[in-house]
């Protein structure tokens, strides 16, 4: 097996989308395919017939979705995916490891492992403070050097799992709707229902770019934490009783109303005012799928 698909979710990045696929295209010992899902207003197809004409030795599936949803998107990739092993990157990143997919494919000689999650360095490059810890997914920083085990870790911006997991955990929740924050992270915990854990492996290790353009960052101020406050609070309600709710809140505080580097008056308005939209959103849907899936 030295089989991959790569499932790239797209939004306004050309640039940065191109130099993914360069990157990608210097892979050595790994056979690939890459499906990207364009989710932009206006499709390009002259920018695309481009990129497969210039990378034409790679296998290159284009998805046109009008609707904003990662999740759709993942989804959609995954079903028209041609290999066992799939693996979710973002548009904005930097490959500096020729073996970087070989090593992702390698992890799943061994027949326990069903999903892997890979290093991740953040530009630019802040120091992480967060420490392992065994026990706990909340503590853990992706951006270390420890192979290890645990449940619930994992990005999807470097992400990949077994198909035949990805189908039988449902995949990814679609009501993660415009980019809100943490459907990566509520598989996982599905995942960890099924008491299955994520390998962590330093060796699949990449640069997150986090474009300033483009992808959820093409949003509007109000609509982008909106979506993001709404996926954070989804989440918790969804895996009140499968994740610690007194952490939940405090990161969710943490990250929407105590960051020293976020926080302005602006901010600080903008937030309180869609909190409770978002909060009753997030029970609407909660309360919607709960019904659906009961009958």
């Amino acid at each position: 097996m030295n089989e991959i698909s790569i499932i790239i979710p797209t939004i306004n990045r050309e640039n940065q989308l191109y130099n993914t696929i360069k990157y990608l295209s210097s892979q050595l010992f790994v056979e690939f395919e890459i499906i990207i899902i364009d989710q932009n207003k206006k499709f390009n197809l002259q920018y695309y017939k481009k990129v497969q004409t210039y990378f034409n030795k790679i296998s290159i599936k284009v998805i046109r979705q009008k609707k904003t949803n990662a999740s759709i998107a993942r989804n959609e990739g995954v079903k028209i995916s041609e290999y066992e092993i799939v693996l979710f990157l973002d548009d904005d990143i930097k490959i500096k490891n020729k073996l970087f997919l070989h090593n992702h494919v390698k992890n799943y000689i061994n027949t326990k492992n069903l999903i892997t999650a890979g290093k991740i360095i953040d530009f630019p490059f802040e120091v992480q403070n967060r420490k392992i810890n065994a026990k706990n997914y909340y503590f853990f920083s992706l951006n270390n050097n420890k192979k290890i085990k645990l449940y619930g870790i994992g990005r999807s911006c470097n992400l990949s799992v077994r198909k035949k997991i990805y189908f039988e955990l449902g995949g990814m929740d679609e009501s993660f709707i415009n980019g809100a924050h943490k459907e990566e992270t509520d598989f996982l915990f599905r995942a960890k229902k099924k008491k299955i854990k994520v390998l962590f492996d330093p060796k699949c290790s990449l640069v997150h770019l986090k474009n300033k353009t483009g992808g959820i960052r093409s949003f509007n101020p109000i609509s982008k934490i909106f979506y993001s406050m709404f996926g954070d609070l989804y989440f918790s309600m969804k895996h009140f009783f499968n994740s610690n709710f007194i952490l939940n809140i405090y990161f969710f505080l943490r990250r929407f109303f105590l960051n020293r580097q976020l926080i302005n008056i602006y901010n600080l308005f903008i937030t309180l005012l869609v909190f409770f939209p978002a909060l009753f959103y997030a029970i609407f849907i909660l309360t919607k799928n709960s019904l659906f899936n009961k009958k």
